[in-house]
């Protein structure tokens, strides 16, 4: 375990959570005290008009809560970056509207904190670590209330255990019941009419969600994980009974992706046209076609990597040089494949328009890239080796901060203006389903063209006002636009701007771009 993530206590009987100790003294009273605090505002904040300040106001009281755990230990760097990463990825609601990306951003979030909580620098550590804080939960929360016995003692008919017995009744019962109100709308409505306030129960099981997390993440960084689930597997090497089983595949492979490279620098790169008549194919179409193939090449790329330079045996020099040239070549190749992805992908957007979907398939592209180019230093540089795993979950990290920090419904919004402005076509069925951060960028366009794609985000930014910490800074800019420049509800939306542009067929692409 990573010296800067080892627990307070050494790990031994009678000590952390998991001994004797601790685990009958329960919880401090500060991680008593921020648990509480959590679970209030997540049953205050948590609402379900939407997510802005609430989830940054929730995740800073679990930190508050989970720093009881990690004080007396030097903060490294490795550490602050999963912290700072995480901390990004919760403030996304508030500054941007992208309620699709929400999840993703509260999930990776949510991941990199238990990491930053518990440590990592394996590959085992970095894929199980950030499922951390969830699996401990349980754990955790069996600790806070050994700490809530401990504050109030066990005694028959004392306040304690009267405190303690609603405690629980609410939480069992906040949880199904919400449950059974969610599956049938004909029980939410009984419990409306039964319960003072409808949601109560609601609330409830917020506050439980926010226990929880509470709890989990205090306990993680106060005892990280350590058990059998969390230990490096001992998986059997595959024995290698000669150089000949992995060198040839690996050699064959190097000249297949040789080949490929030549055609994309020739046709793709180069300009010359004579294979694409031989193909019957124009240059659009062969720029656009293959992307999700060549994306999986990546992937395989280094799949073969892995199992290559974990099979090759470590006492014997010759064949671990060797792999290494091998491997080097094949990176560098896939560098070349994954460029030429790319601007497939760059090439389709141009002609019909950036999507959500395109944009995080571009920017997953580029991570597996970032990896391969730390795969060729991790070859020449040894001590690259060690930080290889976190420098991978990372970069992962750090591409999902700049495309939710962009905002990909108004990156998206922006480049299908643009393309309109270029073209004078629209997918417009598409940019209605875009989100509030697309409304600064739809509202360049022309009229009647700009109220037929804002008309849907106008109607639903006038269902109502949301509280101030349910909101976001994007939706409030939208709201002003709207405002300023109301959405003509005549407005008769043209002909050639029907669903339908956006496909792949010939017909659809501009002329200069055949």
């Amino acid at each position: 375990m990573d010296d800067a993530h080892a627990p307070m206590y050494d790990e031994g009987p009678g000590t952390g959570i998991s001994g004797h100790k601790e685990s009958a003294q329960g919880a401090p009273a500060a991680v008593l005290a921020g648990t509480v605090v959590t679970a209030l505002l997540a049953a205050v904040f948590a609402v379900s008009e939407g997510l802005g300040a609430n989830a940054l106001i929730i995740a800073a009281a679990v930190a508050v809560t989970a720093a009881v755990g990690v004080r007396g230990r030097r903060i490294r760097p490795w550490t602050l970056v999963w912290a700072l990463g995480g901390a990004a990825l919760v403030a996304v609601p508030l500054w941007h509207g992208d309620t699709w990306l929400h999840p993703l951003t509260l999930a990776v979030a949510l991941g990199a904190a238990s990491v930053a909580l518990a440590g990592g620098r394996t590959w085992w550590q970095i894929a199980t670590r950030p499922f951390a804080v969830l699996l401990l939960a349980p754990r955790g929360v069996l600790w806070v209330y050994r700490g809530l016995a401990r504050v109030l003692p066990r005694r028959r008919g004392s306040a304690g255990a009267a405190f303690r017995a609603v405690v629980l009744t609410a939480l069992v019962t906040a949880v199904f019941a919400a449950l059974f109100a969610a599956a049938d709308a004909v029980f939410a409505e009984l419990l409306s009419g039964l319960v003072p306030g409808g949601e109560i129960f609601v609330r409830a099981f917020l506050a439980a969600l926010g226990v929880a997390l509470a709890a989990g993440a205090a306990s993680v960084a106060f005892d990280p994980p350590h058990g059998a689930l969390w230990r490096e597997p001992n998986v059997p090497r595959v024995p290698v009974r000669g150089r000949m089983e992995w060198a040839v595949p690996l050699a064959v492979l190097d000249v297949l992706f040789a080949g490929f490279v030549v055609v994309q620098v020739v046709v793709l790169f180069g300009g010359v046209d004579g294979p694409l008549d031989d193909a019957d194919t124009t240059r659009a179409e062969y720029a656009r076609e293959g992307f999700w193939q060549l994306l999986w090449v990546t992937v395989l790329t280094l799949v073969v990597i892995a199992l290559v330079m974990y099979a090759v045996p470590r006492d014997r020099p010759a064949d671990r040089s060797l792999a290494k040239w091998l491997v080097g070549v094949l990176a560098v190749l896939a560098l070349v494949v994954g460029a030429a992805s790319l601007y497939r992908t760059d090439a389709y957007i141009d002609d019909f328009g950036l999507s959500r979907s395109r944009l995080v398939m571009a920017g997953a592209e580029l991570w597996m890239c970032v990896v391969l180019v730390s795969v060729l230093a991790a070859l020449v540089w040894r001590a690259v080796v060690a930080v290889l795993p976190r420098t991978t979950a990372v970069a992962a990290l750090v591409t999902v901060v700049v495309i939710a920090a962009a905002s990909p419904d108004a990156m998206v919004a922006d480049q299908r203006v643009s393309l309109y402005e270029r073209t004078g076509r629209l997918n417009l069925e598409y940019v209605r389903g875009l989100g509030v951060d697309a409304v600064p960028a739809l509202d360049r366009l022309p009229e009647p063209v700009r109220s037929c794609a804002l008309r849907d985000i106008a109607a639903d930014l006038a269902d109502g006002d949301r509280p101030w910490y349910a909101t976001s800074l994007a939706r409030e800019r939208a709201e002003r636009l709207l405002r300023d420049r109301p959405v003509r509800a005549s407005a008769s939306c043209p002909s050639l701007l029907s669903p339908g542009y956006g496909t792949t067929r010939a017909g659809d692409v501009p002329a200069g771009r055949r």
